[in-house]
């Protein structure tokens, strides 16, 4: 996992042999489609997620997924996100799928995405109790968002629709 920009500022070794993955909920980010070229140049086998049909990602990457999560309404691009993680989970599912050894995780990772959706109306449940904290919040010069490991890049995004929504 790298950021595009970051990446192309290191000239990171990239082989036929290298399969690469762009992620982009409008498939027209500037950074992303640059490292995509650059992979692409190298030979690798550039391959896109995206959520619209048409984007230069989906034009330019040898295959691709789009994750069908429809039009974003509000700034901060949730919906998009949730569908780009569910698609990628579960491509990563198919890549290991000959792995017997990982049969039962396979399993247990699908009834977690079959649960996904009533896990997430519960959560909108929380409607008004998240607007009470927001209201706690909004006043503040700065907040911090911090994880490790595998909320790490969940902290990112956070973090992300936290300053979408407030300049």
């Amino acid at each position: 996992v790298d950021i595009a920009s970051d990446f192309l500022d290191r000239s990171c070794p990239i082989f036929r042999d290298d399969v690469a993955i762009f992620v982009s909920q409008s498939g027209e980010t500037a950074d992303t489609l640059s490292a995509l070229r650059y992979c692409k140049s190298k030979g690798a086998l550039v391959v896109g997620v995206t959520n619209t049909v048409g984007s230069t990602i989906s034009r330019e990457t040898d295959c691709g997924i789009h994750i069908n999560a429809g039009p974003e309404i509000g700034v901060a691009s949730t919906k998009a996100y949730t569908s780009q993680i569910v698609a990628l989970v579960m491509l990563g599912l198919v890549l290991s799928s000959d792995r017997v050894s990982q049969t039962a995780r396979s399993h247990e990772i699908i009834e977690s995405l079959e649960q996904l959706s009533d896990g997430i109306r519960e959560v909108l449940k929380l409607d008004a109790k998240i607007k009470s904290e927001a209201e706690k919040l909004y006043k503040e010069n700065s907040l911090l968002v911090m994880g490790r490991g595998v909320n790490f890049a969940n902290c990112l995004e956070g973090a992300l629709k936290i300053k979408e929504l407030t300049y």
